[in-house]
């Protein structure tokens, strides 16, 4: 089920800045997810100028939106992370999009491990038609939980 509910499995917030041509997607897999547990989706309109705002408001009442002056990307994710009711909290720029088994995949690797605060998974680079652009970014060295240097880095 999705929505904003009082206590969520999973929020999303989602910061957008003039992002009409991708943010419906991004929306989109977020609903589109495969996964038993409440979601809530947070979109925060970071002063879109173009018609972001029309886009996310056609959504309805399946998500939420905060509407803000333009404050940068990193102010809109602390917006949403403020009102946000998640058990769990996950971030998608507007510009991407979620296979549909993200969250099955990864919220119960969180249950399991209750000392685990961060999960992040590989990104697949797609045009704008949806076709795979090549090679996974994670490359096999990389596949491990990173060290706190290697997060800086």
């Amino acid at each position: 089920m999705l929505g904003s509910l009082a206590m969520s499995r999973v929020s999303v917030v989602i910061p957008v800045f003039n992002g009409a041509a991708t943010v419906g997607r991004a929306i989109e897999s977020v609903l589109a997810q495969r996964f038993d547990g409440e979601v809530e989706v947070i979109v925060v309109n970071d002063g879109s100028t173009d018609a972001s705002a029309e886009i996310v408001r056609g959504f309805g009442d399946r998500i939420s939106v905060i509407d803000q002056a333009n404050r940068g990307a990193a102010a809109a994710r602390n917006a949403g992370a403020a009102v946000a009711h998640g058990e769990y909290l996950a971030f998608l720029d507007a510009d991407d999009a979620w296979l549909p088994h993200k969250l099955a995949a990864t919220i119960p690797l969180l249950d399991r491990n209750p000392a685990v605060v961060l999960v992040f998974c590989d990104a697949i680079p797609v045009d704008a038609g949806g076709a795979s652009m090549g090679e996974c970014y994670v490359t096999p060295d990389c596949a491990h939980a990173p060290t706190m240097a290697e997060m800086l880095e």
